[in-house]
């Protein structure tokens, strides 16, 4: 039995995989129904970074000393003297998502293409099904499957949505942006250096959603 069994990996339930990997008292398992890990896919913008810095990677604020680190990442893949030389705290959104399949890669408390599929209390444990049709049996439960986009009835049909494990969801425009009486207009900025200010300007850049009538005004 487990003392733990984490459902989904992304940086929260990765986090907990590598401050607990040195712990010899806890036994902790993983399980995740992607067949890697993807940390918000489809949003590695070049150039883009991190809106805080390395110090806010899986374990460095919980324990410097980690052999999980961002620093001992950049190490081992022989990045630590560009990232230096580059004189910024923030690291590119593209170096986060290889750090943390760097990690999820080397813990053996992770385990990808395992869908939970039941998870039930025996009234001594928690026993958790797999769509694989393994079987784990722990004390506790840590979820962390993260967050389901949320869709405005309004906007259904004009938006559609693919959500992920906890690594986060992505939101797409459907091809039907002149759906009924609802317009799209975009102010993602075209350019990589406009996006680059954009990006830095403000936290969270989102397309402007407008309503309108496509009838006339005039009477018949």
């Amino acid at each position: 039995m487990y003392d733990f069994i984490g459902i989904g990996v992304g940086p929260f339930n990765l986090g907990l995989a590598c401050l607990t990997d040195p712990v010899d008292e806890l036994d902790g398992l993983f399980l995740e129904a992607r067949d890697e890990l993807a940390w918000h896919p489809g949003m590695m913008l070049d150039d883009a970074t991190l809106q805080v810095p390395f110090l806010a990677d899986l374990v460095t604020m919980a324990d410097p000393s980690s052999r999980w680190s961002f620093l001992a990442y950049l190490k081992e893949t022989g990045n630590l003297y560009p990232f230096y030389i580059r004189e910024s705290f923030y690291p590119l959104r593209r170096e986060y998502d290889d750090y943390c399949r760097w990690a999820a890669d080397r813990l053996d408390s992770v385990r990808f293409g395992q869908a939970v599929t039941e998870v039930v209390h025996d009234g001594e444990a928690y026993v958790v099904r797999t769509a694989t049709g393994e079987e784990h049996r722990g004390r506790r439960l840590v979820l962390g499957v993260g967050t389901a986009p949320c869709v405005p009835e309004a906007l259904r049909g004009v938006v559609s949505t693919s959500s992920t494990t906890e690594g986060g969801s992505t939101t797409e425009l459907s091809s039907a942006t002149e759906a009924s009486g609802v317009s799209v207009r975009s102010r993602w900025p075209a350019s990589r250096s406009a996006w680059r200010t954009s990006w830095r300007a403000s936290s969270m850049v989102r397309p402007v959603v407008s309503t309108r009538t496509s009838a006339s005004s005039g009477s018949s």
